[in-house]
């Protein structure tokens, strides 16, 4: 029995440490490009004009940029330290990963499964190494969802779950997709316990109105799309 366990736990050992080995192999040999520019250029904005300055730009809420801000505070511009933000929080990702697996009862085989597919996707891949929102929206998206099943598996706090999802909507518009799925699969698949569920969505949503009206602002002051997407032909 140890000695079984102590091999599973070499294995995920060892997945991990190719996983994180992958992203750190030549990360500074590549220089930043626009949009990667575009989030330090925002995170050195001063506090008291931050916000303003990211509604502005409309397509993204301003969660990665504020805590941007305060890893450049820490470490500094450089780029190493600029993409290892991106890639801790990748790899902080497999951590709700085993904990949905775990709450949906799966054996290691598909642990392992899983976690080699984080490894060899290359999207995934290309997204923990920009210095984007991207990495921490697929780890706020598996906290939330390995949330949702606990709540509904063990009759849970919603607090939690609330908070992560506020964190998420927060980090990208598409969080929404996953809080909409969470109430589409209670609604559908569920038959107790909704209220709670939809106190989580209308929580959230209250929560962000707050961006909405800065973007609102924002777009009627002059700010347009055109800027992010006007390179795209029709």
């Amino acid at each position: 029995m140890m000695r079984n366990r102590f091999v599973k736990t070499a294995i995920v050992a060892l997945l991990i440490a190719v996983f994180v080995t992958i992203r750190i192999w030549k990360t500074g040999e590549t220089c930043l490009w626009f949009d990667e520019v575009f989030s330090v250029h925002a995170a050195s904005q001063p506090w008291n004009s931050i916000l303003s300055f990211i509604a502005l730009d409309l397509i993204h809420p301003p969660l990665f940029y504020l805590i941007l801000k305060a890893w450049i505070a820490i470490g500094g511009d450089g780029i190493l330290w600029l993409r290892s933000l991106p890639i801790a929080f990748s790899t902080l990702a497999i951590l709700p990963l085993f904990l949905l697996l775990d709450e949906l009862k799966q054996d290691f085989k598909i642990k392992a499964l899983m976690l080699y597919m984080l490894i060899v996707s290359g999207s995934v891949l290309k997204y923990s190494l920009e210095v984007r929102m991207y990495s921490l929206m697929l780890c706020l998206s598996l906290f939330s969802i390995w949330l949702f099943v606990r709540q509904l598996e063990r009759r849970t706090s919603i607090l939690p779950l609330i908070a992560v999802n506020l964190l998420l909507v927060y980090t990208h518009y598409f969080g929404w997709f996953v809080v909409a799925s969470e109430v589409v699969a209670m609604f559908v698949f569920y038959r107790t316990n909704r209220n709670k569920i939809f106190i989580m969505a209308a929580v959230t949503a209250v929560a962000f109105m707050p961006w909405i009206v800065a973007v609102w602002t924002a777009a009627g002051a002059g700010s347009g799309l055109s800027q992010n997407i006007g390179w795209m032909s029709r």
